[in-house]
């Protein structure tokens, strides 16, 4: 579970097998959760309010076979992730730097 003070060691919880809830917001530390979940196609584990963080664990929490194959399955989702693709996300970065120069 994270919120806007602790979101950026999502990934690491990512790669250590845990599931995680956050609670997004309108600054980009609150958001790093949002972006990881919605790069792992985990929307159902993003809050917008208080209330819906709490639905969310609540739901959840009775998921045990959902739990469970994400537990076992988190870290080859993060790694086969475009979040992990060091040679994507530089031929995109060279190619932003690229269009930068043009300009």
């Amino acid at each position: 579970i994270t919120s806007s003070c602790d979101c950026h060691n999502s990934g690491a919880l990512f790669t250590e097998y845990v599931p995680v809830i956050t609670l997004c917001g309108d600054r980009h530390a609150s958001r790093v959760g949002n972006s990881i979940l919605r790069n792992l196609s985990l929307g159902e584990f993003i809050a917008n309010s208080k209330q819906e963080y709490v639905d969310i664990a609540t739901s959840q929490i009775k998921k045990i076979e959902r739990i469970s194959y994400l537990k076992k399955n988190l870290r080859s989702m993060m790694l086969r992730s475009k979040l992990c693709d060091d040679i994507e996300f530089t031929k995109n970065i060279e190619k932003a730097y690229e269009d930068i120069l043009k300009n």
